[in-house]
């Protein structure tokens, strides 16, 4: 709405100037716009040009016997698209309907929610957290009788093979990420809405969209009326120009014809159901694009062998860890072929019931040399100076806890309730497994990360919290560049061609395309006034029943269209009324 509002702001000033300098220039301006075909009235200008007129006749004639067969197919969609669609506003309304009324009737509305649900800090009052929170560097995750930090000097060399961190996290203000945003806004566009709802940038969809939306509606414009134009040639009929429009901010296209009129009905039929059955043509390619993209830019990019990180947000814990380029290959062991795959997996350790964890395998001698008094990091209400983690060994004796810094610990090998470890017979090499003690809700989880900037290095990053908050830590795609020479010698230039992520941005391109296209050709047959349903449905009663009374045919036509503009034009309230609620 804020976007609306600026650009109506913007079209006002224009205006106002363009006004102001035809009364100072004695209307040169008006004619000079006239000259060149161009009409503009506040909010809208657009642009006729016959110039184009005789190459699309020139298309339509040589190929005639094609395009005959490719209309004829446009027909038999325009059909089943004016059936569903009508199928489908009734539908949405019914839901719509429904959802608001329940709405209104119990006081309940989808209010959207956060991302997830901070950690509750039992035990802690205001007094002891903001006594807590002045240690520099420091994450706080509190609950039941925990406290620690992010130890940022842990880091050890990925060539070791090591553990190289041991990343400790729980924050209650993560940043809203446009991918997260639009994962977000389908949940409400699913759960609410129907099957249909208005997009709206900065209501229910990300205002990083807007440009992508403003690009689909563009091409599914511009091949809607090149249907239309094409099917116009083919029936001997005369363009008189061609042009595009902007509404607001909106890009448009349209072309004029003369003599449809004069047509039989299957003939007309071939005219009006071309625009639509061009969208659909162009929702078909985007589908095919989709789904060749990674054969497309093999030569430039690899595909399928891991979740590539694009970008770690500015206040995340994961900043100083994990950077643009690297692959996350696995987690807690667990092979990660794709950014898919890394949401999948977190979404089933999220709902796992008992989640298996992991600790570390302490030897006696470890212990001996890194341990400390468990009074230092495990009591309630204090957290140790140097960062200290608690740890338990629940396997032997649930009562015994070490304190042991966290990059220490990772250096050891990792063990599990199941499995425990490998002890050896003499009592000093004896080792014991060590699990960390989180807050309720809270888990380890072993991040595979494959380094392409050190030397193609493997490394383990210990992430400590949610699942829900791991999977918003990160920027993922499925695309790595095949950029050596940068990699080699210009590694900060290499990053930002991992940021820039083109493969996704490709992708939702063709995406918003698809989505747009389509749903102009089904919506565009519709029997609503000004849509091509407004000719091809009176039309389409003509061939089936051609003996019908004219003044019966003009009655059934204002009906169907009556009756489909106040369906459209509910189905548009009821889906802005659901945004509201």
């Amino acid at each position: 709405m804020v976007i609306l509002i600026w650009a109506l702001l913007l079209w006002i000033g224009v205006f106002a100037l363009i006004k102001w300098l035809e009364v100072r220039s004695e209307e040169r301006i008006s004619r000079w716009l006239d000259s060149r075909n161009i009409s503009l009235y506040l909010g809208y200008v657009s642009w006729t040009t016959t110039r184009y007129d005789a190459a699309l006749s020139n298309i339509s004639h040589k190929y005639r016997r094609w395009w005959d067969i490719w209309f004829s197919l446009g027909v038999t969609f325009g059909l089943v698209g004016l059936i569903f669609s009508v199928i489908l506003l009734v539908g949405n309304f019914g839901i719509t309907f429904a959802h608001v009324w329940m709405a209104l009737t119990t006081g309940n509305g989808s209010s959207s929610q956060g991302v997830r649900t901070a950690t509750p800090m039992a035990g802690l009052g205001a007094a002891d957290l903001g006594a807590a929170q002045p240690h520099r560097h420091q994450l706080f995750s509190a609950d039941l009788e925990y406290h620690s930090r992010e130890l940022q000097e842990l880091d050890t060399p990925a060539e070791d093979g090591f553990t190289d961190h041991y990343v400790n996290i729980e924050f209650a203000d993560t940043v809203q990420r446009a991918e997260e945003t639009m994962q977000l806004a389908r949940q409400e566009i699913g759960k609410s809405s129907g099957f249909l709802t208005p997009l709206l940038p900065g209501i229910n969809l990300p205002k990083s969209q807007l440009g992508y939306i403003l690009f689909a509606l563009l091409v599914s414009a511009l091949f809607h009326e090149l249907g239309h134009a094409l099917a116009a040639g083919t029936e001997e009929l005369r363009l008189n120009g061609v042009g595009g429009f902007l509404a607001l901010i909106f890009p448009g296209a349209y072309v004029q014809i003369d003599g449809i009129d004069q047509l039989t009905p299957w003939r007309q039929l071939k005219v009006y159901c071309a625009g639509a059955w061009h969208n659909v043509a162009v929702s078909i390619t985007c589908v095919i694009a989709i789904a060749f993209l990674p054969i497309t830019l093999f030569p430039f990019y690899s595909y399928h062998h891991g979740a590539v990180v694009t970008g770690v947000p500015d206040n995340s814990p994961l900043q100083h860890h994990v950077f643009p380029g690297d692959v996350i290959t696995a987690i807690n062991q667990k092979p990660i072929h794709d950014y898919v795959e890394f949401h999948v997996a977190l979404r089933e350790l999220q709902n796992e019931e008992h989640p298996q964890s992991f600790g570390f395998c302490f030897s006696k001698q470890f212990l001996k040399s890194n341990a400390r008094a468990p009074l230092e990091c495990c009591a309630l209400g204090t957290t140790s100076e140097d960062g200290y983690q608690c740890f338990s060994d629940l396997l032997e004796n649930q009562s015994t806890r070490v304190c042991v810094q966290p990059g220490a610990a990772s250096q050891q090998e990792y063990c599990t309730k199941a499995t425990g470890c490998d002890s050896q017979n003499s009592l000093v090499n004896a080792t014991n497994c060590f699990f960390p003690v989180l807050p309720d809700g809270q888990q380890l989880h072993n991040v595979s990360v494959f380094n392409a900037r050190r030397s193609y290095a493997h490394r383990h990053v210990i992430f400590q919290g949610t699942p829900e908050t791991l999977r918003t830590s990160v920027m993922l795609s499925n695309y790595l560049p095949r950029v050596n020479f940068l990699l080699q010698n210009f590694p900060s230039l290499y990053e930002l061609t991992v940021e820039l992520d083109f493969p996704r941005k490709l992708d939702r391109l063709f995406q918003y395309t698809f989505s747009v296209s389509l749903c102009l050709a089904i919506l565009n047959m519709a029997p609503v006034f000004f849509l091509d349903g407004e000719a091809s449905a009176i039309l389409f009663v003509r061939i089936f029943r051609p003996r019908m009374a004219d003044w019966m045919q003009q009655k059934l036509k204002t009906g169907m269209l009556i009756g489909g503009t106040a369906l459209l034009a509910g189905n548009i309230v009821l889906s802005l009324a659901v945004l509201r609620l």
